[in-house]
């Protein structure tokens, strides 16, 4: 069976359905609508739907289908059992397709504990700026996990010839995160080039068009944001399953999807939104998630491995320019979650391009699509609030950044350094 391409709208009395059959028998068709759940089947064609609210069921003949011919579309308009109640998420077509109770991929049992998997993410709350630590890996456990909250390993054993071209860590399925946090901080400090940064600082037109150039999300709502065809496309292909996650693990996916999110708007500001053949490259290594399989439990961290980074690797270097995709990292998690998988699910069309980043789709991406569409916006623009509040140059107890403006306006490197060191003079 073929699932179909859809689409669905609503208003205060009907839900309508499009569905782009163009290879069926109009006379084979058949519809099924009980409360939550309506069915469509016309061979090769097969679609479920589950919804937040009921409609009147088939049997009762409320509902009207026709044909558009020219679209080879059937249009079916399916009266609501209640006048004007609204059904939320009909933009998350992933989820739409779930079937009702569903659990998705089976997991094994001892990732299920207690009854943590049951509680209502509504209720959670999470502390940004709290500081946790990550459980050290046993060594003799068959390798260290890495991933979409952290549920895999063993890939690149297997895939070493593609292990270059992905991710900058070494051997990782015998590295924990630790280890890799430790040599990818020492990588980054021993690779900034002082020499591009001044020619960057002093050359102002280079980084100038990029810090004043306002990305198009500045000026639309949540409500604004809408899903393209080629994105809905691109939901369909998602795997439908739901992602059994204790507390920890959901912080630590949230700041995974900041950290993310930090690369893509860099790369949409360098590139004045157009992108380039190499925005794969510029996202996958930009994040420290996707270039060292790396894991966070502070905000903070992000942060500061997002702003270094972007000043020791990406052709345009300036610290002014770091600062603003900060910013913009804020406005697309304020945005909610459709903005946010508009974002994810480019980021996965970089990677299919790009070989063989396509393993960061299967590792990352692809889950977070999943994941995303089911999260709740509060929860995204609370990391917006303290992404926003955070400022990156206090916060320099062990992993110190490489550059800082002085009172002269000349720049000073940092190499490093062991103590609390605040990088920032009062301007006079």
């Amino acid at each position: 069976m073929l699932t179909p391409k859809f689409e669905v709208h609503q208003d205060d009395d009907n839900l309508t359905v499009k569905i782009f059959a163009p290879y069926s028998r109009i006379s084979d068709a058949e519809i099924n609508i009980e409360g939550e759940s309506f069915i469509f089947y016309s061979s090769p064609y097969y679609l479920r739907l589950t919804l937040s609210g009921k409609l009147v069921d088939s049997e009762l003949e409320k509902y009207k289908a026709t044909f558009d011919a020219d679209h080879g579309a059937f249009v079916i308009v399916c009266q609501k059992e209640t006048r004007g109640e609204h059904f939320a998420n009909l933009d998350m077509l992933t989820t739409l397709l779930a079937p009702h109770g569903a659990t998705g991929v089976k997991k094994p049992i001892i990732e299920v504990i207690g009854e943590e998997s049951t509680v209502d993410e509504e209720e959670e709350e999470f502390d940004w700026m709290y500081e946790q630590a990550l459980p050290d890996e046993n060594i003799v456990t068959a390798g260290h996990k890495y991933g979409f909250g952290n549920n895999t390993t063993g890939v690149f054993t297997s895939l070493q010839s593609e292990l270059k071209g992905v991710v900058d860590v070494d051997d990782p399925d015998n590295k924990s995160v630790s280890h890799r946090r430790e040599e990818r901080i020492t990588q980054e400090l021993s690779l900034f080039d002082e020499d591009h940064y001044l020619a960057d600082y002093f050359d102002v037109d280079t980084a100038q068009q990029c810090v004043e150039f306002i990305p198009e999300f500045y000026s639309i709502t949540s409500d604004e944001v809408e899903l393209s065809y080629q994105e809905k496309e691109d939901m369909l292909k998602l795997p439908r399953k739901d992602h059994l996650l204790d507390k920890g693990t959901k912080s630590m996916v949230y700041l995974g999807l900041a950290d993310i999110l930090y690369a893509w708007c860099f790369n949409h500001r360098v590139t004045l939104g157009e992108n380039c053949v190499e925005s794969a490259w510029n996202i996958a290594k930009l994040s420290s998630t996707l270039s060292w399989l790396d894991s966070f439990t502070h905000l903070k961290d992000v942060a500061i491995s997002s702003v270094r980074r972007s000043l020791a690797f990406p052709l345009v270097r300036n610290w002014q320019l770091s600062q603003e995709v900060l910013k913009d990292t804020a406005q697309i998690l304020t945005l909610g979650r459709k903005k946010v998988l508009q974002c994810l699910l480019e980021i996965q069309r970089f990677f299919n391009l790009s070989e063989p980043r396509y393993l960061l789709n299967q590792l990352y991406i692809t889950d977070y699509c999943v994941w995303v569409q089911k999260v709740k916006d509060n929860k995204l623009i609370s990391l917006a609030d303290s992404l926003k509040k955070l400022m990156v140059s206090t916060y320099l107890n062990t992993q110190p950044l490489l550059i800082h403006p002085d009172t002269r306006g000349v720049v000073c490197v940092c190499v490093y350094a062991s103590m609390s060191v605040n990088l920032w003079r009062d301007q006079q």
